[in-house]
């Protein structure tokens, strides 16, 4: 998809730039495609030129966020799945201890409720010294996990708005690319229905191709 794209500005470039530095060619074709219509395409071009290069910057730092959100995510599932099961091997006699704990409850697989019960049940244990001594027999740091868990929604808030904002910069650049080719197509027409049998080598010695 890249390399069509890249290969198709290429071959805009060399059309736009290729008629646009040729005075005989652009009075040819001023009836059809006049010069201040060369000159909105050429804009178009420059224009699409910057949107990608804006476009393939949004992408990567959308990438990179949601990275980011994901690893942490992720991390603190891990860190709440190996606690429950500590809970579960620590207090396996204490039902009341693993209810408080929030072990009645399963692991929701949506977003607002998972993060809920991460933050009930560490917050739960945070007022159980006995449960923080014990998981942390088995490595588990509620602090650290508490922390991280408050950062959780502002990482998760950068990466729907680099998300958002990739989206855009994409819309911005098909929208350009769709206008750009329109223009192309127009002037290939043009030039197609003017230029004919030997006469097209004026073209392709500019490098412009009109099939």
């Amino acid at each position: 998809m890249r390399n069509t794209f890249e290969n198709e500005m290429e071959r805009s470039r060399l059309l736009l730039y290729g008629v646009d530095g040729s005075t005989s060619i652009k009075e040819n074709i001023k009836a059809l495609f006049p010069e201040e219509l060369l000159a909105k395409a050429i804009e178009v071009y420059q224009l699409l030129k910057k949107a990608a290069e804006q476009q393939s910057i949004e992408a990567i730092e959308s990438k990179n966020a949601s990275n980011e959100f994901n690893a942490i995510k992720e991390e603190l599932h891990q860190t709440l799945v190996k606690t429950r099961k500590g809970i579960r091997y620590f207090y396996k006699n204490d039902l009341k201890t693993q209810e408080s704990l929030n072990m009645d409850k399963n692991i929701p697989d949506n977003y607002p409720e998972w993060r809920r019960l991460l933050e009930d049940t560490f917050s739960a244990i945070q007022r159980n010294e006995d449960a923080i001594s014990k998981l942390s027999l088995i490595n588990i740091d509620t602090e650290n996990v508490i922390q991280k868990l408050s950062n959780l929604d502002e990482i998760k808030s950068k990466a729907e708005k680099e998300d958002g904002e990739a989206q855009q910069a994409t819309v911005r650049k098909t929208e350009l690319f769709t206008e750009l080719r329109n223009y192309c197509s127009q002037l290939k027409q043009c030039l197609n229905l003017i230029y004919e049998g030997n006469e097209r080598q004026k073209l392709e010695e500019l490098g412009i191709t009109v099939k």
